[in-house]
């Protein structure tokens, strides 16, 4: 189970935060020169990091908090020809973003203004390719493997996620107009209201 923050204005985690997590939960974590990736981590509890390829704060938190979602989700490959590699990277990244960026928050964020993808990846202190994988993932996932609020908070979610899409897909002289006049504009059941600037 990802550890949550509460739902509205929780704090964030920080990179210390999740090396204290690793310390409490009896993680060892050690800097190697890996040569194929920033970290790696083994079911025997040991996180391998090198530190030379995580000099973003950013993507360190984002690498350290996947390698842990291998640790938490026990999800290694076993090397049997039955066994995906991608089955266990993708639970790993799932408990990463539920970890790092809950739905709730998210959807926080969001309604307070925070809309842009640069805003979202500060807010939660990640690189702005993991704003996308969140957005992906609880777009797409089934409510079973979902908590009640994160269920809650996935509706407005794909709510916003349709919103946006059908600006994109509008285009700008639309855009324009809208912005010019007061005006509804519905989409798959989701309704937004711009008024004029």
């Amino acid at each position: 189970m990802p550890v949550s923050c509460s739902a509205k204005g929780g704090a964030v985690l920080t990179n210390d935060e999740l090396y204290a997590l690793c310390a409490a939960r009896h993680y060892r974590i050690r800097s190697l020169p890996l040569q194929s990736a920033p970290a790696a981590s083994l079911p025997s509890g040991w996180i391998a990091v090198n530190p030379e390829q995580l000099t973003d704060p950013s993507v360190e938190k984002a690498v350290l908090a996947h390698e842990l979602g291998h640790l938490e989700t026990g999800s290694f490959s076993t090397g049997s020809d039955a066994d995906h590699d991608g089955r266990h990277e993708e639970r790993a990244n799932r408990w990463a973003i539920r970890t790092l960026i809950p739905a709730p928050q998210l959807c926080h964020a969001l309604e307070s203004g925070k809309v842009e993808l640069y805003q979202l990846a500060e807010e939660f202190g990640v690189p702005e390719e993991w704003i996308l994988k969140a957005f992906s993932y609880y777009c797409s996932a089934s409510p079973l493997s979902l908590t009640e609020p994160e269920q809650q908070a996935v509706r407005l979610l794909r709510g916003y996620q349709l919103a946006a899409a059908a600006f994109r897909e509008a285009g700008a002289p639309v855009l324009a107009f809208l912005r010019v006049e007061r005006r509804d504009f519905q989409q798959d059941g989701f309704r937004l209201v711009l008024d004029e600037e």
